[in-house]
């Protein structure tokens, strides 16, 4: 059966929807049981969606520039003030205020509560790089080339210690991420058949077998690849992959599909806020230290957390639609 655009975008938006809440849990250390597992496929999994969904190539390049500074960089700035301000009112009013730091460097590398920020600055890198790459090469072998020289070229980056401002070392690593998520989609891998789903299921288990037997630690937000680059690459591939193959059948369980697909549309707001939803939900109940929080606590936390930032979010919709469009 042939799965329709509206069908083949909700399981899009479903595979969004998993990978926030692994990043809402994972961000939750060593409540975390699966934290080095979540961050080998996470972040690659974000960038290959936006790359499954990419189709401004065409655009002329102010207009593309446009398009993407609205879309990623007002959004950062918005959430960047909205996080900070709300982080100093609350650490202020409960007499923390000693432990406010800030510094202006943070808006360039965004730090603690707004750390997750560092994605919106990192996908207008990766499309800007895409866009130039499918503006002045046509194959698709040579497209498949150069992606791959950029993610060699973070490697050695990331393996000299070379780490360049504004996530552009991180940002080029991921150019292959999201390459092949246009592939994925050119070639309509949600409607691939069940002996090659079984062959990537198979083979994703084995690459994260190997991974976490080979210890291969990975951190986009600081370019770190890994101690292996091939079986970092393959994890991350076959993770992302994976999930999107599982999304596609959750799609046809009406409220788990519902509820990942809503999370999936609120991605970057869930993504913004929810550092901060941390820092409330500690201050309205008592939790323990994340570095001391039982495995239920980080569930917990990680629902809050959740809920939290889908809540603020709605009155910001009121007063600045424009960044959520």
């Amino acid at each position: 059966m042939t799965v329709s655009k509206m069908e083949r975008n909700k399981a899009i938006d479903i595979a969004k929807g998993i990978g926030i809440v692994a990043v809402v849990w994972g961000h939750l250390n060593q409540s975390c049981p699966i934290k080095d597992e979540i961050y080998l496929f996470h972040m690659p999994l974000f960038f290959m969606l936006s790359g499954y969904l990419f189709n401004d190539y065409n655009k002329g390049f102010p207009e593309f520039i446009k398009k993407k500074f609205k879309a990623y960089i007002i959004p950062y700035l918005f959430f960047f003030i909205i996080v900070e301000l709300s982080f100093i009112i609350l650490y202020t009013a409960t007499g923390r205020s000693d432990q406010i730091f800030l510094s202006l460097g943070f808006i360039f590398e965004p730090y603690g509560v707004a750390r997750p920020l560092w994605f919106f600055i990192s996908i207008f890198w990766v499309q800007l790089i895409y866009y130039l790459i499918c503006k002045y090469i046509s194959s698709e072998k040579q497209k498949l080339m150069v992606s791959s020289a950029c993610i060699i070229i973070g490697y050695v980056l990331y393996k000299t210690n070379v780490h360049i401002p504004l996530f552009i070392d991180s940002s080029l690593s991921m150019v292959f991420y999201f390459h092949i998520g246009k592939m994925l989609n050119k070639n309509n891998f949600v409607e691939i058949k069940i002996p090659k789903i079984v062959l990537i299921f198979f083979l994703g288990i084995m690459f994260f077998y190997l991974a976490i037997i080979h210890n291969i630690i990975v951190d986009i937000r600081i370019n770190k690849l890994g101690n292996d680059l091939a079986l970092s690459v393959l994890s991350g591939t076959s993770g992302s992959m994976i999930i999107l193959i599982v999304s596609k059948y959750i799609n046809k369980i009406k409220y788990a599909s519902n509820i990942l697909s809503y999370l999936g549309r609120n991605l970057l707001v869930i993504f913004s806020l929810h550092m901060l939803c941390f820092e409330i939900v500690k201050y309205l109940w008592t939790f323990s230290p994340l570095e001391n929080a039982k495995y239920w606590e980080g569930l917990k936390m990680t629902v809050f957390g959740i809920l939290f930032s889908l809540i603020i979010a709605l009155p910001l919709k009121k007063i600045a639609p424009f960044v959520f469009k």
